[in-house]
């Protein structure tokens, strides 16, 4: 009896698809719609204020940013000496180096001490701050990379006089001169997650979704790591990589979730750090409640298997991922197309909440 009843209800769907044009099931499918994917962000162009020595990491100079019209004191801070060189402004910190020795980090807006680090001579050399490292210069003759966030020397290295140029950052390498006639570049270690997108945004308990996770190498060297996937807390596969320096990937892991609950899980991706990685923060890569786990043939995540989702799939019927009217969430075992079998799992389900 029970088989009959979902025959019956498949050959309705399917009577939908043959006599009703798509679009008269869009507008009622829509009022019952999942939301979406997380909005872009806005982001402050770089190129338009001065925040270190020639104003980028390259030196080049120029930018279009307005100065100061009034020369109203909004803070100060003693260092031990004096200051020469040109501060670097960087995530809401000043990186200035003083004849004390020192390299201090200072908050933009209070000008509170955060931290400071003592070399082996005087510091003229202006800093620059990358992937979380502050490299800059002192006249004990080496070159220095601090953490930006605590002071830590991540390393030095030592050349063969002064070294009182300013460092330049691009592409991963970090060039300086010294007062021994030589210029040196040192390759940066920086792996990042820049982006998780899963394929859908409702995928029916049991059944598995797609997870897009872009990687890339910011640094100097050809690196091999893992990246891991996450549901939540609950690592969902773990893939070994090997990118070329400024490269990047897209890694597809599948999510089964079979024994998953259901409800609104938060995705994320996290690189494990390759050895001498000082810029940690963008190993990982996160999207809250993204993804919900709900009853197979719940297309619109509504927690009820409906006519409305019958609709959603009539109009996505036949589709590919390349076609006008695709929807990922309508392919409910995630074969790459909407078609009967698809609507024999939501006919099993019908009615369900």
């Amino acid at each position: 009896m029970k088989r009959k009843a979902v025959v019956s209800f498949v050959l309705v769907v399917l009577f939908l698809v043959s006599v009703f044009p798509l679009s008269t099931f869009s507008g009622a499918a829509d009022s019952h719609g999942s939301p979406g994917l997380l909005g872009s962000q806005s982001t402050v162009d770089p190129t338009d204020w001065w925040p270190m020595f020639h104003h980028d990491l390259t030196h080049n100079g120029y930018s279009t940013s307005n100065v100061p019209t009034t020369n109203q004191t909004l803070w100060n801070y003693t260092t031990g000496s004096d200051v020469d060189c040109s501060p670097a402004v960087v995530g809401g910190v000043v990186y200035v180096d003083s004849d004390d020795h020192n390299v201090y980090a200072l908050n933009a807006t209070t000008g509170t001490f955060i931290w400071n680090y003592t070399t082996g001579g005087i510091v003229f050399s202006s800093p620059a701050v990358a992937g979380g490292v502050v490299y800059v210069g002192s006249d004990d003759s080496k070159i220095y990379a601090l953490n930006a966030t605590t002071g830590a020397q991540v390393w030095n290295y030592a050349t063969g006089d002064y070294v009182v140029s300013s460092p330049a950052v691009a592409g991963g390498i970090v060039y300086v001169g010294s007062y021994d006639g030589k210029i040196y570049a040192f390759g940066v270690h920086d792996v990042a997650v820049t982006n998780v997108a899963p394929s859908k945004t409702v995928v029916g308990q049991g059944f598995s979704a797609s997870i897009n996770v872009t990687v890339a190498n910011q640094g100097g060297y050809t690196e091999a790591f893992n990246v891991t996937a996450y549901a939540n807390v609950t690592a969902i596969q773990t893939e070994t990589l090997t990118l070329t320096s400024q490269s990047s990937a897209t890694l597809t892991f599948t999510w089964d979730t079979t024994g998953f609950t259901m409800g609104n899980y938060t995705l994320s991706a996290y690189a494990e750090p390759i050895p001498s990685e000082a810029n940690m923060p963008n190993n990982n890569f996160t999207l809250v409640d993204i993804l919900q786990v709900t009853i197979p043939g719940d297309i619109n995540g509504s927690g009820i298997v409906d006519f409305f989702n019958a609709a959603k799939l009539s109009a996505a019927f036949n589709a590919t991922p390349k076609s006008p009217n695709w929807n990922p969430n309508a392919d409910i075992n995630s074969d790459g197309v909407v078609d009967i079998y698809d609507a024999i799992i939501l006919a099993g389900h019908f009615n369900q909440h």
